[in-house]
């Protein structure tokens, strides 16, 4: 029993020795078991709740993965015409927009037309690419880039081969 209450009275004040010896120890047995009883459940409520954060914020971040990685499965190139037309149609000045005519893409903006920032020129945009490689388990076709002003050819070519 001495022992309890010593272990009780330490864990009162872990970090704080001065405090420690120099409060009276508590030696009714009730309110130590009381007190060990409410800091068991704190203890207790705090394991719960990290456990529920943790399970909770798991199963966002897939969600958010397989949302981002879905509404991002096809960037859309666009020649420079193609990229006023589309910025007159949703009001967007083109000028906010920094477009690479080598790559037929928008440095500062997303073009996947899904995405909810869909030309929307911002200066953070890295870190909106940066959630596409967060955890994501890389799929062949994910990053479909094709422009769209060059015509795409594929042959297909039969051969045998025999040994003579």
């Amino acid at each position: 029993e001495k022992y309890v209450l010593l272990f009780s009275h330490a864990a009162k004040y872990p970090s704080d020795s001065l405090k420690r010896n120099s409060t009276p120890m508590t030696t009714d047995k009730d309110i130590v078991s009381q007190e060990m009883k409410d800091e068991f459940l704190g203890i207790k409520q705090q394991n719960y709740r990290r456990a529920f954060y943790n399970v909770t914020v798991k199963k966002v971040e897939a969600r958010f993965r397989r949302q981002f990685t879905e509404i991002h499965k096809l960037v859309l190139p666009m020649s420079y015409q193609q990229l006023e037309s589309e910025c007159q149609k949703l009001g967007i000045n083109i000028a906010t927009l920094n477009y690479n005519p080598a790559s037929c893409l928008v440095r500062n903006a997303c073009l996947c037309p899904k995405c909810p920032f869909y030309l929307q020129a911002s200066a953070s945009f890295g870190n909106h690419i940066s959630s596409y490689s967060y955890k994501l388990i890389p799929v062949s076709y994910t990053h479909l880039t094709l422009p769209t002003i060059y015509s795409v050819q594929i042959s297909v070519v039969d051969v045998s081969l025999k040994k003579t």
